[in-house]
């Protein structure tokens, strides 16, 4: 949980923020992309969970192993 000892909400103001710059990323990428494009995202493991979310749920976009691509 984020409760600090003193029962105190603590870091909630510091995920929000963690969840915003996700969406803001989401964001840049769809105001980026055209249809057909073909795109890599390298990002770290704690922003690629949420993105791969995203995208996964946008009928827009198909995810594809890069390994598809990198043989």
């Amino acid at each position: 949980m984020m409760r600090g000892l003193d029962g105190e909400n603590i870091g909630i103001e510091t995920y929000a923020e963690w969840f915003k710059r996700n969406i803001r990323i989401y964001s840049n990428v769809l105001d980026l992309t055209e249809e057909e494009d073909i795109i890599m995202i390298i990002f770290g493991t704690s922003h690629i969970r949420l993105l791969h979310l995203f995208f996964q749920d946008n009928p827009d976009y198909t995810l594809v192993p890069i390994l598809e691509y990198l043989k």
